[in-house]
């Protein structure tokens, strides 16, 4: 069966893959790669959330963001905001999934680093508000 989409003409079996590597990049990256920081923890999985969005699209930034850093809350001992990463994360990748979509549509008029960097800006401003909120209930 073959599944047409931002990864192109796949077979499931592939993009079932594909997915899975996302996911487990993003949980290595978050729970090998990470420093506590009282309450919070700082790590480099968003750059991978951020990267497979801008590459693979909303829904493999949805994925492997949700799923990877749930997952590594779990593993790290904060299995009680595995429920709020995932929302959050998911989010985020989704959100910079979708404005590298309406990119994708146009033609650069400045690099697209820049463009990289500024959605990832946004995507992070969507996780830390994210985690306000979260917090505050």
């Amino acid at each position: 069966m073959y599944i047409k989409g931002h990864l192109g003409k796949m077979k499931l079996t592939h993009k079932i893959t594909m997915y899975a590597l996302t996911i487990a990049l993003v949980f290595v990256s978050t729970t090998i790669l990470h420093i506590q920081m009282g309450t919070s923890l700082t790590n480099l999985g968003d750059a991978f959330i951020f990267l497979f969005a801008s590459l693979f699209g909303p829904l493999a930034g949805f994925i492997s963001g949700s799923i990877g850093s749930a997952l590594a809350d779990i593993a790290l001992g904060w299995g009680h905001t595995a429920i709020y990463t995932f929302i959050i994360k998911g989010v985020e990748g989704l959100i910079v999934g979708l404005l590298f979509n309406k990119l994708r549509k146009k033609d650069f008029k400045i690099s697209y680093n820049i463009y990289l960097f500024l959605f990832s800006l946004i995507g992070s401003l969507i996780m830390i508000g994210g985690y306000y909120l979260a917090e505050a209930f």
